[in-house]
């Protein structure tokens, strides 16, 4: 499901999608669309557990960041849901989603602590596979989990122009990070 970079508007979600639940991708970035939290449909009744891209970037959102349904997303590996305006904190569903690799949520206003990466019920580490966090531009604060360099196999680590404090750890656990944004951080 693809309607990226257009200017339609009208509400989100539609109250019938056809074929949801065997959808891979949906891509409705850039448009004008405006109502709940977008993924919200996709996630109803037995969810998409073919769903593994969803961008609705740039669109007209204002809401709570919910991370309710998130689990019936099981294939979920890239969200982009930057510049929409989401509120809240980062939910603790979006950090055990077991195939997430890309995330983008920046430009948000997104608050409250960074959690430390979890272990999930089967003793794995959730999002072990996560290559990217972008979470620049939001007002999250506190310090940055120690956990995120530890446990993670995180490339691209974007977090400058947020409200976090406090002293880096140690960069020399991991040899994966190539990219490292902190800008106008109070460290």
């Amino acid at each position: 499901f693809d309607i990226a970079h257009n200017m339609f508007e009208g509400s989100w979600p539609p109250k019938t999608l056809p074929c949801r639940m065997f959808l891979s991708v949906v891509h409705i970035a850039r448009n004008r669309l405006q109502g709940s939290c977008a993924w919200d449909v996709f996630a109803a009744g037995e969810g998409s557990p073919y769903l593994y891209d969803v961008q609705i970037f740039a669109n007209r959102f204002d809401s709570t960041f919910s991370g309710e349904g998130l689990r019936l997303l099981p294939a979920l590996e890239n969200l982009r849901l930057q510049n929409l305006g989401l509120q809240g904190s980062l939910p603790k569903e979006l950090l055990l989603l077991p195939k997430l690799r890309w995330l983008d949520l920046s430009k948000n206003s997104l608050a409250g602590k960074l959690p430390s990466v979890p272990i999930s019920i089967t003793g794995h580490v959730a999002m072990q596979d996560v290559v990217e966090i972008l979470l620049d531009a939001n007002h999250v604060q506190g310090p940055i989990p120690t956990s995120w360099f530890e446990k993670l196999k995180l490339k691209t680590l974007h977090l400058g122009e947020t409200l976090l404090q406090g002293s880096l750890p140690s960069l020399g656990i991991t040899d994966n990070l190539c990219a490292l944004m902190l800008t106008a951080l109070q460290m």
